[in-house]
């Protein structure tokens, strides 16, 4: 079993330190906190670590991306914010921070022969 697309929006211009349970979703006046990301982040990694079953996961998106333009949410037209990196690639929000520490500790790297990429394997909980 794969468990893909997983990510809760995440505009930078967006703080607050207690977002709550369930965040404010939906709508071009909502806040799409920065910290509301990390924490769906957080609770899909929990969730993750629990059922040693799982194959794979993927994070949706690495990059904020266009919509199409009728599309406003989160204070940002024709966006879709879900991605570790803002749409100018500029600012790597806190999700990424957050995934990257617990990736690194569950990942082993395999050296290949000079001139092949490494490989990452996940290995077992």
């Amino acid at each position: 079993m794969i468990f893909s697309e997983y990510g809760g929006e995440a505009n930078i211009e967006h703080q607050k330190e207690d977002v709550g349970e369930i965040g404010d979703c939906c709508g071009f006046n909502r806040k799409y906190n920065e910290t509301w990301g990390t924490k769906f982040h957080e609770i899909q990694w929990g969730v993750i670590a629990r059922h040693p079953y799982l194959l794979a996961s993927y994070i949706w998106n690495m990059f904020d991306f266009a919509t199409p333009p009728m599309s406003a949410q989160g204070g940002v037209y024709s966006r879709n914010m879900k991605g570790l990196v803002t749409f100018d690639r500029k600012v790597k929000k806190d999700p990424f921070t957050c995934t990257r520490p617990t990736g690194a500790e569950s990942r082993s790297y395999i050296s290949r022969n000079e001139g092949q990429p490494s490989v990452r394997t996940r290995l077992p909980p």
